[in-house]
């Protein structure tokens, strides 16, 4: 058995598959939430723990993004309760610590909502990029 064949399946499922020209910023991840859906219990696993992370890092540093990134994580979770239950309690914990509060909305449509953006990773404010570039 070839060693890194363990490693191939996770890897895969933990990769998006959405493409710019597939759609917006609501299409493409509903594509990728479709394809971790399918994924193994490790890949799930470890797609919990970089929710943890990613969801608290840009809620801090990038506050204008987070309502949007915050509610597709929320969603996200929904396919990942096969992954490990530690982890997912504590993923779903941190989504409603950092969900937007009411208020929060009007800074979505501030940094222009969710259905008129791209799925390029490039198309997300000055403020953010560098940030998000880093994830």
């Amino acid at each position: 058995m070839n060693p890194g064949s363990d490693l191939a399946a996770p890897i895969e499922d933990l990769t998006d598959v959405s493409r710019p020209d597939d759609g917006n910023h609501t299409t493409c991840p509903a594509i990728d939430r479709e394809h971790t859906a399918h994924a193994d219990r490790r890949a799930k696993t470890v797609k919990l723990a970089d929710v943890i992370h990613n969801v608290t890092d840009i809620s801090t540093h990038a506050p204008r993004f987070a309502p949007i990134y915050v509610k597709e994580k929320e969603s996200l979770l929904e396919v990942l309760k096969g992954g490990n239950s530690t982890l997912y309690d504590r993923a779903v914990e941190t989504i409603e610590r950092e969900s937007p509060r009411p208020q929060s909305w009007a800074v979505r449509e501030s940094v222009g909502g969710v259905d008129g953006r791209s799925c390029q990773k490039g198309n997300r404010s000055d403020s953010d990029q560098p940030l998000l570039e880093r994830i």
